[in-house]
């Protein structure tokens, strides 16, 4: 029977919520303020708290290169599906279905180069002195944020083979893969630091408000997120900050005991792929842009109490720990 921890299952959760709540208020964000502030505090640090706990998962050896093939099967297989769905309601299938993933399911290759790569680092890593190591994982994980404000310059580096994102979002999966344990343990009870954090996350909000929207899916070159040269490096760096920044403060907040949505966050996958199949019809759903963010919310809300119930149908059972380790009553 596997073994869960609360604290982090939560945070999958909250963060899978998030997902959904974004995805359905995408197409109101010009017409509603609400939607658009919502929406950009969303995207300034979901995906990098999402690839950060990925990364905490990510060990090193022939159990990298397994997790790393069995990710890009199923990435394969929901790209494949798409691409005859597509192909069924009179679409054309061009050479885009096979090397641009669709839509959400980038992660999901990403996810199977970023198990190669950061797998790659601690198997180096392990042969290596305790200080050694630590310099090692220093440099590789400096030059990763080096690489990523970089990596926007080159023009043909974008959606195709989810380029863009598997080098923007590698500095987070490296620092859970390195120092994730430490870093969540540091912050669970930081309370202190909240006041500090809130003031950051508020400066850094306005500093990145005149960002393009594009700016913050890291998926294109500068030179197609209107933000060309400088400009564009210098906002992905302010897009890292902020994304620490907004992390940290919930990284603190999160709740640490089992939760009726909890065993959602151990089992996130499905209601990741098909969460789509909800959230298009809903947004074109007609609706004034007011009500974009309560159907967003509330749609969210129903998806992941309707998951929830049917993982407890299917009868799959976790043991939950809370953060001191106590074991909870089983599922």
């Amino acid at each position: 029977m596997k073994t869960r921890d609360c604290y982090r299952c939560n945070l999958k959760a909250l963060l899978l919520f998030l997902v959904i709540v974004g995805h359905a208020i995408e197409w109101d964000i010009g017409a509603s303020l609400s939607a658009e502030v919502l929406y950009r505090c969303i995207y300034l640090f979901h995906m990098p708290l999402f690839v950060f706990l990925s990364g905490m998962g990510i060990k090193g050896g022939l159990r990298s290169l397994k997790s790393a093939g069995r990710t890009f099967l199923i990435y394969a297989a929901a790209q494949g599906v798409v691409a005859l769905w597509t192909a069924f309601r009179g679409g054309t299938l061009t050479v885009s279905w096979v090397t641009t993933p669709y839509w959400h399911l980038w992660y999901l290759l990403s996810l199977a180069y970023w198990y190669i790569i950061a797998g790659a680092v601690a198997s180096v890593t392990s042969r290596l002195r305790t200080k050694a190591a630590g310099r090692v994982k220093r440099v590789v994980f400096l030059a990763s944020i080096a690489a990523g404000a970089l990596w926007g310059f080159i023009p043909y580096a974008g959606r195709p083979w989810s380029l863009s994102r598997t080098v923007a979002f590698l500095p987070f999966l490296l620092a859970g893969a390195f120092w994730g344990e430490s870093i969540l343990n540091r912050l669970k009870r930081a309370y202190r630091l909240l006041p500090m954090l809130l003031a950051g996350c508020v400066l850094l909000f306005f500093l990145l408000w005149k960002l393009p929207v594009s700016c913050l899916y890291h998926a294109a070159p500068y030179r197609y997120t209107q933000m060309p040269g400088a400009a564009g490096a210098l906002g992905r760096l302010g897009c890292y900050a902020a994304a620490a920044c907004f992390s940290a403060v919930v990284l603190i907040l999160c709740p640490k005991k089992k939760l009726p949505v909890t065993a959602v966050g151990a089992d996130t996958l499905w209601l990741y792929l098909l969460h789509p199949l909800v959230v298009l019809p809903l947004r074109r759903m007609p609706h004034p842009p007011e009500a974009a963010v309560p159907m967003g919310i509330g749609a969210a809300a129903v998806l992941m109490a309707v998951t929830a119930g049917l993982l407890k149908l299917r009868g799959q059972r976790y043991r939950f720990v809370t953060e001191e380790g106590a074991l909870l009553s089983k599922r």
